[in-house]
């Protein structure tokens, strides 16, 4: 199987990129090709046992591309393989790739929402962050913070992280992740700050959405290897869910 990405466009800070993914298997037939994306529809109806296969991954795929203003297409030759193409519009990151293949953060670019009880971390988190260059806002509770995010994300414009503090009163981390991710999806990546340990929260914490943790105090560098590391595990699930589907 190979895949290759490629802009085709770019935009007012937009990039639209066409995704090709060609394998050299069995291949479609032609008066099968265009049911490929119907609901439980396969070519072969042994392939339930064969593969496990239930007919609705194609189906779930078109649906997802076309909620994103985007399109698949797909060619065959029957015992030749198959190539998929898919054409989405995406906003451009905020970050870019060096020689090295590590994403460099332009720090002018970003925005964070920082969700802390305890009003003087707030303010250093605010600091340490705007010293670097980076717009930060503080919300005091897990309320306030939804309140902000919804603001954001219905104008388009959603926070580039959000660092939530652990061990809040009233609406937890736990709680105060999931309802974020209720409203924004993944657009943005979530990290918790703590200065206690994080063991005994770490399962319940991932499962609600949590990209990361890191310890208090805080620095920036710490905050923006975190931040590095999010954006590119997510690229790496994007590449696979794209290669399994």
């Amino acid at each position: 199987m190979q895949l290759t990405v490629e802009r085709t466009a770019q935009f007012d800070k937009k990039s639209t990129l066409r995704f090709t993914i060609a394998d050299t298997g069995i291949g479609i037939s032609n008066d099968y090709l265009p049911h490929i994306f119907d609901l439980f529809s396969q070519e072969d109806n042994s392939a339930t046992n064969k593969y496990g296969s239930s007919g609705l991954g194609l189906a779930i795929t078109k649906s997802i591309i076309e909620m994103m203003n985007g399109n698949i297409e797909v060619k065959s030759v029957k015992g030749d393989g198959t190539t998929f193409t898919v054409a989405v519009t995406l906003m451009d990151c905020e970050g870019r790739q060096d020689e090295n293949n590590e994403l460099i953060i332009d720090t002018n670019k970003i925005s964070v929402l920082v969700i802390d009880d305890d009003p003087v971390a707030g303010e250093h988190a605010k600091l340490i962050l705007e010293k670097i260059g980076i717009s930060c806002e503080i919300a005091y509770s897990g309320f306030d913070a939804l309140e902000m995010v919804k603001l954001c994300h219905a104008r388009a414009k959603p926070y580039n992280l959000i660092l939530v503090d652990l061990k809040m009163p009233d609406m937890d981390e736990i709680e105060t992740t999931r309802e974020i991710r209720r409203i924004v999806g993944h657009e943005s990546p979530i990290i918790i700050i703590t200065a206690y340990r994080w063991d005994d929260v770490l399962d319940e914490a991932i499962s609600a959405g949590v990209d990361s943790f890191i310890a208090k105090p805080l620095f920036a560098n710490n905050i923006i290897d975190e931040f590095r590391n999010a954006l590119q595990r997510r690229t790496v699930q994007i590449l696979q869910y794209t290669r399994q589907t």
